[in-house]
């Protein structure tokens, strides 16, 4: 039980490395300073203490709120102007703790700014990924997850979701 508690954290810093591996490969610099975040043009930063919820509602203006109070993101990804804040998820199976993962990244997408230029992005990576993303039936469950996908990605349609090569398509352009 303990390596197993312990295995979801691991997880998800593998897909925060992941994620910023396939920056790294179009030019996007790593920053640490506010600073140098917003002087850059393109450039990806880690929520940190530096970068923290309170940080960035400052600084870029934004309401960043969710129901979790303060939850805290992975990613702040800049592209010529337009912030993508970045929630990412690796899951392989279906199950109680995955559809509270699945949860989470559904209230993230169904985040709303008044700017246009900032985005909500869900990243879900593994298996289950797939076949959340497939034609599949897969039971009530499944087919209220991708409905609920679906609605709040009509309703913000500044916001993605996405998996491995939707996010390398969206950042190689």
């Amino acid at each position: 039980a303990i390596l197993d508690s312990n295995s979801g954290r691991k997880k998800g810093k593998c897909g925060e490395k992941k994620l910023l591996h396939i920056l790294a490969k179009y030019s996007f610099q790593e920053v640490r300073t506010w600073k140098d975040f917003l002087s850059k043009r393109t450039c990806v930063a880690k929520f940190s203490k530096i970068f923290s919820v309170k940080n960035v509602r400052k600084n870029l203006g934004i309401r960043l709120s969710t129901k979790k109070q303060n939850k805290k993101l992975d990613l702040l990804i800049k592209v010529n102007g337009r912030i993508f804040l970045c929630e990412a998820k690796h899951l392989n199976t279906s199950g109680g703790g995955q559809d509270k993962q699945i949860a989470e990244l559904i209230e993230i997408i169904s985040l709303k700014e008044q700017n246009k230029n900032i985005s909500y992005l869900a990243f879900l990576d593994g298996s289950y990924s797939n076949i959340l993303l497939s034609d599949k039936n897969g039971g009530d469950k499944l087919t209220t997850q991708r409905q609920e996908i679906k609605k709040y990605l009509l309703r913000n349609q500044q916001n993605f979701w996405v998996n491995t090569a939707g996010f390398d398509e969206l950042f190689k352009n």
